[in-house]
């Protein structure tokens, strides 16, 4: 399970010293039930339990909150308030802010939101105004959807990201410039290589892959390649875990194709199990890994996750077929097992490619995904600024014997029904890979794109 968003939260009146002390009571009284609601639906609530009236309290609040791990501000202002405490907590905390004010014409809380509201676009800080009621649930609604596309923003900008390889098979798409990448989304990118991943496979303690290969067996469908295979694919699946782990990074991506068949093996298994949440050894985090040295599409995968919390996979757009709107997604190993009905229906087979040479081999996560609402999406560039499809679709429920007798039947699959259509999706198609997770995301995305000076097109 993802952590729960923390959520710093300020009750705020204007710093007059003449207001009578029912009213003060009023607004710290409505600190503890918006903190109250907040929590009882899932929310990591943090306050100061002190109303704020002046940006000098202001600064030293949310100083308070920050050190604490706030990830999102969110200020209700219920009576009138000055604008330039508002502005010092959204500037001292450098955090998204969300205002809200009580739908009541009693108040005057929605005048003291709006130049409020008016003064942080003055300095540049876009913040949504939420206008209603402890008791309204489109008001709840609104502020959770809110706080988890801006918590997502802030996780971003303090994410490590590991990139193993330089750019894989002639992809523009999936190259990128690091120095813009922290500047742009505050990523710091670390790389590291495939040698050493190999090495250290090779170093792994027996004792280790030792518990994987009847786990595999006992919790997987057919399995066709032999041990040998199956030892290397862990090896270098906990080489990956391992050096991950070590150097801290938050989400990956690595170059296989072409070296690593004739090294090694490929890294289809640690793919699809890095993106899975659970392992021979028990529950564990998803590790968003995208295949390639696909910088953007590991990018596009992290962000999908932040915000759906399921499992996200990447794909060649195999076919779109402008009959019946159906997008068909395939690559080697990068679809989460978790995106089968279940693992008994995930076999392991040889994987296909013939224009390599192989050392030992290697297997594919053999499956189709499970029917189901779901959201699409890529990063990209155009003249070298970003913009994101995002479109929406079901998931079909696609027997697997239908797609095992062509040739990319060793691979994992996923049959989407565009609601877009197919000649709008093919028009803004500019990258052989896609991304995909479960439930509508579509808007969300699209916001917290454009946080971050992305365009978002969607379909």
């Amino acid at each position: 399970m993802p952590p729960s968003i923390k959520v710093g939260l300020l009750s705020t009146i204007s710093p007059e010293k003449t207001w009578p002390q029912e009213t003060l009571d009023e607004i710290h009284a409505w600190l503890v039930d918006g903190r109250d609601l907040l929590v009882k639906n899932g929310l990591d609530v943090l306050d100061v339990d002190h109303i704020t009236q002046s940006h000098q309290q202001a600064g030293q609040h949310v100083r308070h909150l920050v050190a604490r791990g706030a990830e999102v501000l969110v200020i209700f202002i219920g009576r009138w308030s000055y604008s330039n405490t508002i502005v010092s907590s959204a500037i001292e905390s450098r955090l998204p802010v969300i205002l809200w004010a009580p739908y009541r014409d009693d108040t005057g809380g929605i005048i003291g939101a709006s130049i409020a509201r008016g003064a942080l676009a003055e300095v540049g800080i876009d913040a949504p105004l939420v206008h209603g009621n402890f008791d309204d649930p489109d008001t709840l609604r609104e502020l959770l959807a809110l706080c988890k596309v801006r918590a997502a923003a802030t996780r971003i900008r303090h994410l490590t990201y590991g990139v193993c390889g330089g750019r894989s098979l002639g992809m523009y798409t999936g190259a990128i410039d690091p120095n813009a990448w922290r500047t742009q989304f505050g990523i710091e990118v670390d790389s590291f290589d495939q040698a050493g991943l190999v090495t250290e496979a090779m170093r792994i303690d027996p004792k280790r892959v030792e518990p994987y290969l009847p786990w595999i067996k006992n919790n997987f469908g057919t399995i066709k390649v032999p041990d040998e295979v199956l030892e290397g694919q862990v090896r270098l699946y906990l080489a990956v875990k391992d050096i991950i782990a070590f150097r801290g990074y938050d989400f990956v991506s690595l170059r296989c194709l072409p070296e690593m068949p004739t090294a090694y093996t490929t890294f289809c298994l640690a793919h699809a199990l890095l993106n899975d949440a659970s392992d021979a050894e028990g529950p564990k985090p998803r590790i968003v890994c995208g295949c390639e040295a696909d910088s953007n599409g590991a990018l596009t995968m992290e962000m999908l996750s932040l915000l759906s919390d399921q499992p996200v996979m990447m794909g060649d757009i195999w076919h779109v077929d402008k009959k019946t709107d159906v997008l068909r997604l395939s690559n080697c190993g990068s679809q989460p097992t978790d995106m089968a009905r279940s693992r008994k229906e995930v076999n392991l087979v040889p994987h296909q490619f013939t224009e390599f040479e192989w050392r030992i081999g290697a297997c594919c996560p053999q499956a189709v995904a499970r029917p189901g609402r779901v959201t699409v999406a890529r990063l990209g560039r155009i003249a070298g600024e970003y913009t994101c499809l995002i479109t929406t679709g079901d998931a079909l429920d696609v027997p697997l014997e239908q797609v095992a007798r062509t040739f990319w039947g060793f691979s994992p699959h996923i049959f989407i029904h565009l609601d877009g259509g197919y000649a709008a999706f093919m028009r803004e198609l500019r990258c052989n890979h896609m991304h995909v997770t479960y439930g509508d995301v579509k808007e969300p995305m699209a916001e917290l794109c454009s946080m971050f000076d992305v365009e978002p097109i969607l379909i």
